[in-house]
């Protein structure tokens, strides 16, 4: 039994040494990756004010451009004019009209992407070499930035630098250079095998039957480590290589448990994830049925799903739900990777008149509207103003309203009607994540605790490289030595 153990350990521990290589290498490049990330100047989407009192009729103005229904709406800022920002339908194009006489401004929304990717990068006077819209992700902008389309602005700097922007929501997405897209690339390459990418059940697979080696040989190790410990010292007096496999074995094999388990859960129910349609109350208005805007000075005025109908949702600039000052928003923006909660009203579709200020009654009936549950079930309707372990950095969106169903938890963006659901399962992978692999512990040791990782992750390669040697001269130790019965059973035992 032991034996047939032992050579278990050292074959399993052979195999899988070539993802502990890889994933110790990549896994110790995550603080060099968050250190040579590029820093946005602006962490706020711009707050212009406008009026929208004397606004033409917008009926009658989108009617007069031949725009039949509505998508999205929304106000805008256009080199200083104030517009709406109309989407007929998803995959068209995307209009703007000027507030004060209806005009349709040319080449606008570019205009508005440069405006917003100068206004994050704070490159007021830095030439731009580029500016392209993306309707698909491709390698530099990857699909775990989840939103589409955007807008590229690659500025003229040596270091490459390039932003993508959405201007439906004027929110910065990603900020990166070439330096940092290399090392995230040889990242993905070492951590996620993504040159497989192309068969990703092959992909998995692979990934899966490394994570059980590693998982097995490590539970096999240990298990050694306990059973020998009465004779290791004079076992390995001679063999320094390893007497150091030993000693470094159980604390490194209870890490490499937590980093294998996480990341093998992490694997599957993040591929099931990935295969859940995307959830979106939807916003398909005939242009007939608006009535009056909403009269007054606005940061921010858009047209949103409302359950049967659509309404109003607006951030005042003036009066008790004016937005914070700058200073404010920006302190709390740069606080633990949060943003400031907005104070938004609802308007009526057809009077333009106050409703209230209940933004949880509007987002339960767009997670209704996006998931088919009846709105009476849902309850709860707080605001979510950063990424946590349930609601990771992995979907993007913040402020969102969470939601409380039956057996899932939503998360809703009013603004957009973009809907998030997380399960009991889902939660408990993030947590178990957040807390055994990626060591999101304390947001102020941060630092700290990346490096740390950094460094155990490096030591846990040495191991594995330790152990293929041990391997690859264990059969000329036996070569060379003679043994006694006593001898036979410490060569056909582990080095732990």
């Amino acid at each position: 039994m032991k034996a047939a153990l032992w050579s278990a350990h050292r074959w399993l521990g052979l195999i899988s040494c070539v993802g502990v290589v890889l994933w110790g290498l990549s896994g110790a490049l995550h603080p060099v990756l968050s250190r040579v990330q590029p820093r946005a100047a602006a962490m706020q989407p711009p707050q212009p004010i406008i009026d929208t009192t004397n606004a033409a009729p917008l009926a009658t103005l989108l009617a007069a451009a031949k725009v039949e229904r509505i998508g999205a709406l929304s106000l805008a800022d256009v080199a200083g004019r104030a517009a709406w920002r109309v989407d007929a339908r998803a995959g068209t194009s995307t209009r703007y009209f000027a507030l004060d006489d209806g005009s349709e401004l040319a080449d606008a929304d570019r205009t508005r992407a440069l405006a917003l990717a100068r206004h994050y990068v704070g490159r007021a006077d830095t030439p731009v070499l580029a500016v392209t819209q993306l309707r698909r992700f491709d390698d530099d902008y990857r699909p775990g930035n989840r939103i589409l389309p955007v807008w590229r602005i690659d500025f003229a700097e040596a270091s490459g630098l390039r932003a993508y922007v959405d201007t439906e929501q004027g929110r910065l997405v990603s900020l990166t250079d070439d330096r940092r897209a290399r090392l995230s690339r040889l990242f993905r390459i070492g951590h996620n095998f993504e040159p497989l990418a192309g068969w990703p059940w092959l992909q998995r697979t692979l990934l899966s039957l490394l994570l059980v080696f590693a998982t097995l040989s490590a539970l096999i190790g240990l298990w050694f480590w306990w059973a020998l410990r009465h004779n290791a010292p004079r076992r390995l007096a001679r063999r320094p290589l390893a007497r150091w496999h030993r000693r470094l074995a159980w604390p490194l094999a209870l890490v490499m448990l937590a980093f294998s388990l996480t990341g093998l859960l992490h694997l599957w129910v993040g591929a099931v994830q990935d295969e859940m349609p995307a959830l979106q109350a939807p916003l398909n208005l005939p242009t007939r049925m608006l009535g009056a805007v909403p009269a007054g000075r606005f940061t921010r005025l858009a047209l949103v799903p409302g359950g049967d109908t659509a309404q109003w949702l607006g951030q005042a600039a003036d009066g008790p739900h004016a937005v914070k000052t700058k200073a404010a928003a920006t302190r709390h923006a740069t606080h633990g990777g949060s943003v400031t909660a907005p104070h938004l009203l609802r308007f009526a579709l057809d009077s333009g008149l106050l409703l209230d200020h209940r933004v949880d009654m509007l987002a339960f009936a767009q997670v209704a509207a996006a998931t088919g549950i009846t709105e009476t079930t849902l309850r709860g309707g707080t605001w979510v103003t950063r990424f946590d372990d349930e609601y990771g950095f992995r979907f993007k969106r913040l402020p969102v309203i969470r939601v409380l169903g039956e057996d899932a938890r939503f998360y809703a963006e009013p603004m957009s009607g973009v809907v998030v659901r997380v399960n009991d399962t889902d939660a408990l992978e993030s947590r178990l994540f957040a807390l055994a692999h990626t060591w999101r512990w304390s947001p102020a040791w941060k630092e700290v605790i990346d490096w740390a990782k950094a460094g155990v992750s490096l030591v846990i390669v040495a191991l594995g490289l330790v152990g293929v040697l041990l391997f690859l001269r264990l059969p000329r130790l036996r070569r060379h030595s003679r043994p006694t019965p006593s001898r036979t059973a410490i060569a056909g035992s582990p080095a732990v």
